[in-house]
Protein backbone atom coordinates (compact mmCIF):
# COMPACT_ATOMS: atom_id res chain seq x y z
CA UNK A 1 0.00 0.00 0.00
CA UNK A 2 1.36 3.41 -0.89
CA UNK A 3 2.02 5.83 1.94
CA UNK A 4 -0.14 8.52 0.31
CA UNK A 5 -3.20 6.26 0.45
CA UNK A 6 -6.12 7.43 2.58
CA UNK A 7 -6.10 5.56 5.89
CA UNK A 8 -9.77 6.34 6.61
CA UNK A 9 -10.85 4.95 3.23
CA UNK A 10 -8.69 1.90 3.85
CA UNK A 11 -10.19 1.51 7.34
CA UNK A 12 -13.71 1.59 5.92
CA UNK A 13 -12.79 -0.97 3.26
CA UNK A 14 -11.36 -3.30 5.89
CA UNK A 15 -14.47 -2.92 8.05
CA UNK A 16 -16.62 -3.83 5.04
CA UNK A 17 -14.40 -6.78 4.14
CA UNK A 18 -13.51 -8.20 7.57
CA UNK A 19 -16.22 -6.87 9.88
CA UNK A 20 -15.39 -7.39 13.55
CA UNK A 21 -11.84 -8.53 12.80
CA UNK A 22 -10.87 -5.46 10.74
CA UNK A 23 -8.69 -3.94 13.47
CA UNK A 24 -6.86 -7.24 13.94
CA UNK A 25 -6.25 -7.50 10.19
CA UNK A 26 -4.85 -3.96 10.05
CA UNK A 27 -2.59 -4.68 13.03
CA UNK A 28 -1.31 -7.86 11.37
CA UNK A 29 -0.58 -6.04 8.09
CA UNK A 30 1.35 -3.42 10.03
CA UNK A 31 3.22 -5.97 12.12
CA UNK A 32 4.35 -7.84 9.00
CA UNK A 33 5.72 -4.64 7.50
CA UNK A 34 7.45 -3.64 10.71
CA UNK A 35 9.09 -7.06 10.92
CA UNK A 36 10.72 -6.51 7.51
CA UNK A 37 11.78 -2.98 8.39
CA UNK A 38 9.17 -1.04 6.41
CA UNK A 39 8.45 1.63 9.01
CA UNK A 40 6.56 3.87 6.57
CA UNK A 41 4.22 1.00 5.75
CA UNK A 42 3.89 0.15 9.43
CA UNK A 43 2.96 3.78 10.27
CA UNK A 44 0.28 3.74 7.56
CA UNK A 45 -1.28 0.53 8.91
CA UNK A 46 -1.01 1.81 12.49
CA UNK A 47 -3.04 4.85 11.41
CA UNK A 48 -5.55 2.53 9.71
CA UNK A 49 -5.78 0.47 12.90
CA UNK A 50 -6.44 3.55 15.03
CA UNK A 51 -9.03 4.80 12.52
CA UNK A 52 -10.87 1.48 12.69
CA UNK A 53 -10.87 1.58 16.49
CA UNK A 54 -12.20 5.15 16.51
CA UNK A 55 -14.91 4.36 13.94
CA UNK A 56 -15.98 1.17 15.73
CA UNK A 57 -16.25 2.78 19.17
CA UNK A 58 -18.12 5.79 17.79
CA UNK A 59 -15.41 8.36 18.47
CA UNK A 60 -15.16 9.27 14.78
CA UNK A 61 -17.56 9.58 11.90
CA UNK A 62 -16.69 9.01 8.26
CA UNK A 63 -15.28 12.37 7.14
CA UNK A 64 -13.65 13.22 10.46
CA UNK A 65 -9.94 13.89 10.32
CA UNK A 66 -8.23 11.20 12.34
CA UNK A 67 -4.77 11.65 13.90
Amino acid sequence: MKSNADPVYTALQLIRQYGETAATEAAMFGFELREIGDLEGWRFWDTVYRAICQIECGEAQVGDVLH
